[in-house]
């Protein structure tokens, strides 16, 4: 190594040497410095406040309604930003008060950003808009510049609550718009005023119209009356309690159930628009229902009444009102009708039709107008031991069948053996005629059918048959029943324990009648231009009326009934119904009976009153009182026509089987004559009255093989027009 380089290596180990040591001692100054500042630190004592410290708010104009104010909090810190936030943040606590405008915000502590005029509040949040809207929830983040609050539940506050003289708001979360007043939900909320609770899963409310809208799941809960309503959108106003319908809803009530899909619903009133297709079931405690349908329909649960309407309008799908009473199985079809459910009344105009359904041949009637109600019927039975026995089936002559069965509960007498019964039923025989059930009951104003008669498809009189001059019948002989003093002598005369005997008179009095029963029949009255039609049976009038206690129906003012061949018209005509037919006719006055035979000849029978019994739709018996006369147009043992019979008398009857005449009876006196049907003359032929109105008999058409009537369509016959305007 030569000289130089071992110079150079030497002063490069100087440098280095002295490079270090400076280091070193730097580190060794600075730590000295740091412990002789630790030890001014520790020896430093901070003097106490004088007085406490509370933020200073600066002083400007604090009803700015752009601008979130700090009013009051009892301490505030200022944080420094962090390095990539330059947004200035205060953290306040205690009684902590916010204003914007006339808004008010408290809560128990807040973050404070007034650089961007929002704010995040915390525990016990109260809001207050006015005087009138209360806000309360656990949590708040509020946006001053879009005026947009965001609430939510928690400890402080199990649920928010949005309270105005309206209502009461219930959500878990709630969006609350300032300048609209209008609370969002969308995770379930509750609604509540001092008629109604309403629940969905999304809905919003403004506080300031009143107005509040529900979306998915809406249930509204009516406190006054106990109705249901079900449905996916509703709106609904908190002042005047009124829910506009605007999807499929479903409307339950204590007896009521109703469907529609458009509508307004007064819950103050409980009263119901529907604007669209909706049904109305109504259910009696029976659970018996009475169903209404109509293109619009108005409820009104006050008086129980109900308007339904069929559409009018044109571009719009039109169907008819319908009216069904699943109890008495009636069917009423129209335009418009009107239902009392309270008196059980309906109402149908505008080409209404009655179909009545209870019967394999249903029954239709026609008219301008159909009412229709219940009426009460009532049943008694003697008052003697009223349900207190029930006796079987028995003969008069042989009591070894008679069983009895008496009540525990007996209030009138102790049992009586068999023996004192047979006595007591002996002297009752003259009241009990017949017995023809388990048990003996007495109906009121029942009504007396003679036996079933037959009728024929036409009035035939053969060589054999027998019109003669008769006298009159004989009065029939009168059963002789016991009088009540027979009947009284023959009750055993038993003491009751702990009571008197009972006197004559007062057991006189048990055998009154008392009620035992009341039950609903329906009505029917169909006015002006009625008409109703079977298979069987088709008749016109103006007004017809039809009860069903005692299957009559009364035809008023030109009636004309129709049975296969045969009409019948007069000045009123009463019939009784059997099952789907008539078995009973009656014409109290200026009766007339045609029936055509041939071209243009008809048997024509005319008179005062008729009356006629029928078997299975066809003629059995008749009878007719006073001016009677006849044209008839007898049919010959070869099924052919030759003569022309025509008799006048006072009084007739006729008696048929397997529809063919039997015998004719006419007295006290007859006067006819035969005409060979070659001498006939055209005035021979009919009787003054006589007119065949089949033009404005109901028919039947067949279309794509189904059979329909022509009125069933709410057609009227220009001929009927005429008929009834005559």
């Amino acid at each position: 190594m030569t000289r130089y380089q071992k110079g150079l290596l030497g002063f490069i180990g100087v440098m280095l040497l002295t490079f270090f040591g400076n280091i070193a001692f730097c580190a060794f100054a600075q730590q000295v410095k740091k412990k002789e500042a630790r030890k001014k630190e520790e020896t430093y004592t901070r003097p106490a406040p004088s007085k406490p410290i509370k933020p200073i708010i600066p002083s400007q104009n604090r009803y700015q309604s752009d601008k979130v104010f700090l009013e009051y909090a009892d301490s505030l810190y200022k944080l420094q930003p962090a390095w990539n936030d330059t947004t200035e943040r205060q953290i306040v606590t205690g009684n902590v008060k916010f204003r914007q405008g006339s808004l008010w915000m408290f809560c128990d502590s807040a973050y404070y950003y007034p650089e961007i005029n929002s704010l995040d509040a915390f525990g016990h949040i109260r809001m207050e808009q006015g005087d009138t809207l209360f806000v309360w929830a656990d949590q708040l983040y509020y946006n001053g510049d879009a005026k947009l609050a965001k609430l939510t539940k928690g400890p402080s506050e199990p649920k928010v609550r949005l309270k105005d003289p309206g209502g009461e708001l219930l959500t878990d979360t709630l969006d609350y718009d300032v300048e609209l007043e209008t609370g969002f939900y969308g995770c379930g909320g509750l609604l509540k005023d001092d008629v109604n609770t309403l629940t969905s899963i999304f809905g919003q409310y403004n506080s300031r119209t009143k107005d509040a809208e529900f979306f998915y799941d809406v249930e509204l809960i009516n406190h006054k009356d106990n109705f249901t309503l079900l449905s996916d959108t509703l709106y609904y106003n908190t002042a005047t309690h009124m829910a506009r319908i605007d999807s499929p809803t479903d409307i339950y009530g204590p007896n009521d159930t109703i469907y529609t899909s458009k509508g307004w619903y007064n819950t103050q009133l409980n009263n119901l628009e529907m604007l669209h297709r909706s049904t109305i079931i109504h259910k009696d405690s029976l659970g018996r229902a009475t169903v209404l349908e109509g293109d619009s329909i108005i409820y009104d649960n006050a008086t129980r009444i109900s308007w339904a309407y069929q559409y009018r309008d044109i571009t719009k799908l039109s169907q008819p009102t319908i009216i069904t009473d699943t109890a008495n199985k009636i069917i009423l079809i129209s335009a418009f009708g009107m239902y009392n459910d309270s008196t059980k009344e309906a109402f149908a105009t505008g080409y209404p039709l009655l179909k009545e359904y209870s019967r394999p041949d249903t029954l239709f009637l026609r008219a301008d107008s159909i009412f229709t109600y219940i009426r009460q019927d009532t049943i008694r039975v003697p008052k003697f031991y009223p349900e207190k026995f029930v006796m079987e089936p028995f003969s008069a002559d042989n009591f070894e069948y008679l069983e009895l069965q008496y009540s525990e509960d007996s209030e009138f007498m102790p049992p009586i053996s068999k023996e004192e019964m047979k006595g007591l039923l002996i002297s009752m025989l003259g009241i009990i005629k017949e017995v023809n059930s388990p048990k003996i009951e007495v109906e009121v104003d029942s009504i007396s059918i003679p036996d079933s008669i037959e009728i024929s498809d036409s009035i035939n009189i053969s060589d054999n048959s027998e019109i003669s001059e008769i006298s009159e019948p004989s009065e029939k002989s009168e059963s002789i029943e016991p009088s009540d003093s027979s009947i009284i002598s023959n009750i055993p005369n038993r003491q009751i324990p702990g009571k008197q005997p009972p006197v004559q008179e007062e057991i006189k009095e048990e055998i009154e009648m008392v009620i035992k029963e009341i039950r609903d029949y329906h009505i029917a009255k169909a006015y002006p231009r009625a008409r109703f039609f079977n298979q069987d049976i088709q008749g016109v009038a103006d007004t017809l009326e039809i009860y069903e206690n005692d299957s009559l129906m009364y035809m008023k003012r030109k009636p004309v009934v129709w049975n296969d061949e045969r009409q019948v018209n007069g000045e009123e005509i009463i019939l009784h119904f059997n099952d789907t037919t008539v078995d009973y006719a009656n014409l109290p006055k200026s009766g007339f009976m045609a029936e055509h035979v041939d071209e243009d000849f008809y048997n024509q029978l005319s008179g005062k009153k008729m009356e006629a019994w029928f078997e299975d739709s066809y003629l059995k018996r008749l009878y007719v009182d006073g001016n009677v006369q006849v044209i008839m147009l007898p049919m010959e043992n070869d099924s052919s026509f030759n003569k022309l019979v025509d008799a006048e008398s006072s009084y007739m009857t006729v008696d048929l089987e397997n529809k063919q005449v039997q015998k004719i009876k006419m007295w006290p006196e007859v006067t006819g004559n035969a005409t060979p049907i070659f001498l006939i003359k055209k005035a021979q032929k009919y009787l003054p009255n006589f007119r065949w109105l089949d033009a404005i008999r109901p028919k039947r058409t067949v279309i794509d093989g189904v059979v329909r009537w022509d009125d069933e369509l709410g057609e009227i016959p220009e001929e009927l027009e005429m008929y009834f305007l005559e």
